[in-house]
């Protein structure tokens, strides 16, 4: 299982798509799924804007990620859902 030690990790699993990792960030309690870049994206974010639905079904199951975390300029997961994935993404945060 790939080693999740730093955000950097989840960030990346969640751009590419990568459930293995995502999966071991998640069960890796010194890992915050809740980190942000400078933007304030968080993984979840990220997970959407790349349509990887897989990672954000992970990510929405785990009580320790926020789903209506903001970024910088006031945007969530769910507008950014609205914006580019549509219905099926929308259903998965909802």
């Amino acid at each position: 299982m790939p080693a999740c030690d730093d955000r950097r990790a989840l960030l990346a699993a969640a751009k590419t798509g990568d459930v293995g990792t995502t999966v071991a960030c998640l069960a890796n309690a010194a890992c915050n799924p809740n980190a942000r870049v400078g933007t304030g994206w968080t993984a979840l974010h990220f997970a959407v804007y790349h349509g990887n639905m897989a990672v954000v079904r992970l990510l929405v199951a785990s009580p320790r990620v926020d789903v209506n975390a903001l970024t910088i300029c006031g945007t969530s997961p769910i507008a950014l859902a609205l914006q580019r994935q549509g219905s099926h993404m929308l259903e998965i945060l909802l």
